[in-house]
């Protein structure tokens, strides 16, 4: 399968170059498990006294979108990813094909 498309995004962050480093990590995480995984949008936010994450994970078919805002764009990025992991663990139940290691049947 081939690398998924990363689209990074963030405005009006403080300490841009960080934030944008801590997003790649969590999306080459999530992509390493779910090989799958078509395309990958990470964008980031700020607005008033809070942050803002959205993740939109493609799959070829399915898309799931998480949401997540912290009052810190560390917080934000760290509840974005544990919301988009928890989804994927959810959408792995019911498609094992997203997995990295599907369950195969053996032969006798």
């Amino acid at each position: 399968m081939s690398a998924p498309h990363f689209k990074i995004s963030a405005r009006d962050v403080p300490d841009l170059e960080a934030c944008v480093r801590r997003m790649q990590h969590e999306a080459r995480r999530l992509s390493g498990r779910y090989p799958a995984l078509a395309g990958l949008h990470f964008e980031l936010e700020a607005s008033a006294a809070q942050f803002a994450a959205r993740i939109d994970l493609r799959f070829p078919q399915h898309q799931l979108i998480v949401n997540a805002a912290a009052p810190s764009a560390e917080r934000a990025i760290s509840q974005a990813a544990a919301a988009a992991a928890r989804e994927l663990l959810r959408l792995e139940a019911r498609d094992r094909s997203i997995a990295a290691f599907p369950v195969q049947a053996k032969a006798a």
